[in-house]
């Protein structure tokens, strides 16, 4: 038996994949369920996606801390 604990979450969406594409990829739909979240890019492939919704230095280095992981723990899963 293994002591970690796995968060999980899942959803079924009835949409059509062009309106999922939408809320994955316009800045306007991202903000309504993102917190609030300001997304800039310009979806070109190497661009980079910039989003700001941190108040405070502590916020900010704490989601930065967290998309490090994620990031790594992706680039750790694609480059296998």
């Amino acid at each position: 038996m293994s002591d970690s604990l796995t968060a999980e979450a899942s959803i079924t969406v009835n949409a059509t994949a062009a309106r999922v594409w939408k809320a994955l990829t316009d800045p306007r739909q991202i903000k309504k369920y993102l917190f609030g979240t300001e997304t800039t890019t310009d979806w070109k492939r190497g661009s980079p996606i910039t989003q700001d919704n941190n108040p405070t230095k502590e916020s900010k280095e704490h989601s930065e801390s967290n998309w490090g992981q994620v990031l790594q723990s992706f680039k750790n899963v694609v480059e296998k």
